[in-house]
């Protein structure tokens, strides 16, 4: 707790009709950690701030549906106007567990400027065999535009260092942001680290997911387009300032 204090450690749980399950998974972040704030992206299933009247966990509130890159960004506002220097995030439906926070914290305490990666347990019996296709594409991927290897690139459980990615030209605003935002860290030269992180999949069904498949699954595709194209055209100019010098 002592390290928590020093460095200012804010926890934020973009929430989007997760009504069944953002109440204990804040309340056991709150467990957890001192500073925690959730930010309703435009719940229509429950009042979200009704939820956490009696207690001191923040609530920020879109009043209609905006997309997960649009909360992260509100809550990394947020706490860089309140001090934070670290923003960690997860999900609120369950998947991540809080109580595994404690693996992020050696990491930041080691690299405070690091982003640090909560790498899920793909390999458990209940993970979708897609999901961990999506995966290991996610990171050739990311390494392809960045150079870097990089475990579970798609993982939502992070730590972020505030100061150094609230600078970032950050153009996504739904599912794509956090392709957007890893890549963009390393191009900046924010530094990774990884931690080893519980996950929990509900059967198919009965999750409660708002990942579009086709429409998502384009948006990252479309992201990583972009990047790679981005990183392409760098390197060409690049290369012909240098054979004109």
């Amino acid at each position: 707790m002592g390290f928590e204090k020093e460095n200012r450690i804010w926890c934020a749980i973009p929430v989007f009709n997760h009504g069944a399950t953002v109440q204990a998974v804040a309340q056991a972040c709150r467990a957890e950690l001192k500073h925690v704030i959730v930010v309703d992206d435009g719940s229509t299933d429950v009042d979200v701030g009704a939820l956490f009247r009696q207690t001191d966990i923040d609530v920020l509130r879109f009043p209609r549906n905006q997309g997960k890159g649009c909360a992260l960004l509100a809550a990394l506002h947020h706490v860089q106007a309140r001090g934070a220097r670290t923003l960690l995030t997860l999900d609120a439906d369950g998947q991540h567990q809080p109580a595994d926070i404690r693996a992020l914290l050696p990491e930041i305490a080691a690299d405070p400027d690091a982003l640090v990666i909560g790498v899920r347990r793909m390999h458990a019996p209940d993970v979708p065999a897609a999901s961990r296709v999506g995966m290991r594409l996610s990171d050739f991927w990311v390494r392809v535009e960045t150079g870097v290897p990089v475990q579970d690139s798609q993982s939502g459980f992070r730590a972020y260092p505030v100061a150094a990615v609230a600078q970032l030209p950050l153009r996504g605003r739904r599912y794509e942001f956090e392709t957007e935002i890893l890549v963009q860290a390393l191009w900046a030269g924010v530094r990774v680290r990884h931690a080893e992180v519980g996950v929990t999949y509900e059967p198919r069904g009965a999750g409660h997911s708002h990942f579009r498949l086709c429409a998502d699954i384009l948006r990252i595709v479309g992201c990583h387009v972009s990047l790679l194209a981005h990183r392409l055209w760098t390197q060409g100019r690049i290369r012909s300032q240098a054979s004109v010098a």
